[in-house]
């Protein structure tokens, strides 16, 4: 049923199949468990149009009895590094996790062996403008990364049940509009994180304090690019959080 003339490609192009079919997936991660199949069909064809493998031999097990995955396997040199760059890796593995977590527990495995992180964002490094791509090149090179799709994405995540990534995802929106590559692996690590998360979860005790609590805080003017302040606040009851947001202050 998918195209087959360079004409039928060409209108199906203007169509956001995969923004729809995320979406699709997260409502069934989150409340809707009767669409679970339905989501996980579609994902994985669109899976195997998109990395190219729809004509590959088909094999019995998720990964290679035989071999042993490991960081010395990763690129050493530059040519490596740039013949990478064009690989769709973590939107792959991406998509292996919806997969792994709706329908399919028997790739669990080979989907965790992946590299995890522990924190949103590198606490060693700021997020600045001057991260964003300078010459025409750089924002050629750009165009074709999904940034202001992966952040809604997280923005989608953040505020119905992960607060945790709340302060990443909106530091991580302030260069929607001009994101360099530097912030765009910063949107990687998130996910990253997501991943090695991806059992967190609120817990509300039905024994547990039921008096709202709230709690405020702000990084005072840690934006470099024009000294606003981030705010924050969450609120609890019964052991949970109930009510979070973050804003960026208008005024210094």
């Amino acid at each position: 049923m998918s195209p087959l003339t360079s004409e039928q490609q060409r209108l199906m192009e203007s169509v956001p199949y995969q923004e729809a079919v995320g979406s699709l997936m997260y409502t069934a991660q989150l409340t809707r468990p009767d669409i679970c199949y339905a989501v996980s069909s579609l994902s994985t064809k669109e899976m195997l149009k998109r990395f190219n493998m729809e004509n590959c031999n088909l094999v019995k097990t998720p990964l290679d009895p035989n071999s042993k995955l490991t960081k010395d396997m990763s690129p050493l040199t530059s040519e490596q590094q740039r013949l990478m760059e064009s690989v769709p890796y973590q939107e792959a593995v991406g998509s292996l996790m919806y997969t792994a977590q709706l329908t399919r527990p028997d790739i669990c495995y080979a989907v965790s062996s992946l590299s995890k992180v522990k924190t949103p964002l590198d606490p060693n490094s700021k997020l600045t403008k001057d991260m964003s791509p300078l010459t025409s090149e750089q924002q050629r090179l750009m165009e074709s990364v999904p940034y202001q799709e992966a952040v809604g994405s997280l923005m989608y995540a953040a505020q119905l049940t992960r607060p945790d990534i709340c302060y990443a995802v909106s530091s991580l929106s302030r260069f929607n509009n001009n994101p360099g590559e530097i912030h765009w692996q910063a949107v990687k690590r998130v996910f990253r994180y997501l991943k090695g998360t991806a059992t967190a979860k609120l817990e509300f005790k039905r024994d547990g304090n039921s008096e709202i609590s709230g709690y405020c805080d702000a990084d005072w003017a840690a934006d470099t690019d024009d000294r606003k302040s981030i705010t924050g606040y969450v609120y609890f009851a019964c052991g949970g959080a109930i009510s979070w947001s973050l804003v960026s202050n208008r005024s210094h």
